[in-house]
């Protein structure tokens, strides 16, 4: 055989022996550990029951006097036992207090942020400046235009609706007209017998008739008399239509006849949106 093999071959014997030896020595080394372990526990336990017979068959001034060591290792031992358990409720509290501080803190954003408005508006009403909003309209009523100022404000067909049964009414004998800030009234003998209002973009005649001698199909009346505003002209028709305001002639003249006053033999229609602005640039 080679040398050189046989070389190798002891060399890998050698090692696999010291590799036998040391998991060996390392087995009895644990063993040793073990009982050496074992005993040093035995010999505690001995010592606790040995001290604690002592402690029974000793005096009881000597015991209220000096503590035996046997009750010392008990404390300690009691110690060592509590002081996992205190932090393991430790442990657990923090979780549910970490919780605590995450729910609360949202709820008391939200509050900040509910009072926010409230402390400014208070601030508002009490005087002081607000930062980035404007209080100064709180409290204040909001007053609404005059009837000439929306009549004049409106479409062109709603000011000549206007202008059209403003002149029909003036064109019979003995009837007077007055405009004032919420509607234009009609009356003869100082007796109420119509009113005009503007709602929004439609005109609304109020005439002292009987909505149930008329067609609803063809005048489209309304029954408004249960108000005591409109208890003296109960009858009322909306005017938005070249045709609404053919039919609201025919009501003036029913109305007129009722009242027993004819057409003026000579009238000449007057452009009564020119009184409308001399009323807005007097008031």
């Amino acid at each position: 055989m080679d040398p050189v093999l046989i070389v190798l071959l002891c060399v890998i014997v050698l090692l696999l022996i010291l590799v036998i030896v040391s998991v060996a020595t390392r087995g009895k080394k644990k063993k040793s550990a073990q009982t050496e372990s074992d005993g040093k526990a035995e010999n505690a336990v001995e010592c606790k029951s040995e001290s604690q017979e002592t402690a029974k068959d000793s005096k009881p001034e000597e015991a209220g006097r000096v503590l035996s060591q046997g009750e010392v290792n008990g404390n300690l031992a009691e110690t060592s036992e509590t002081t996992p358990e205190s932090e393991a409720e430790t442990s657990e509290t923090t979780p549910e207090s970490e919780a605590e501080t995450f729910e609360t803190t949202p709820a008391s954003e939200a509050e900040t942020s509910e009072t926010t408005p409230e402390s400014e508006a208070a601030a508002a009403a009490a005087g002081a400046p607000s930062v980035g909003k404007d209080f100064s309209s709180i409290g204040k009523k909001v007053e609404k235009k005059p009837f000439y100022e929306r009549v004049l404000d409106s479409e062109d067909d709603v000011r000549t609706y206007f202008n059209e049964i403003h002149n029909e009414f003036k064109s019979y004998r003995n009837v007077t007209a007055r405009i004032s800030k919420g509607y234009d009234s009609f009356r003869k003998n100082r007796e109420l017998i119509a009113r005009l209002y503007l709602s929004g973009k439609t005109l609304k005649l109020f005439v002292k008739l009987n909505s149930a001698d008329y067609e609803m199909n063809k005048f489209h009346q309304q029954y408004v008399g249960n108000k005591k505003t409109y208890a003296e002209i109960p009858m009322m028709v909306k005017i938005r239509s070249v045709r609404a305001l053919k039919n609201a002639k025919v009501l003036i003249a029913d109305l007129m006849a009722n009242e027993g006053t004819v057409k003026k033999s000579r009238y000449a229609k007057t452009d009564y949106l020119k009184t409308l602005k001399a009323l807005m640039d007097n008031d």
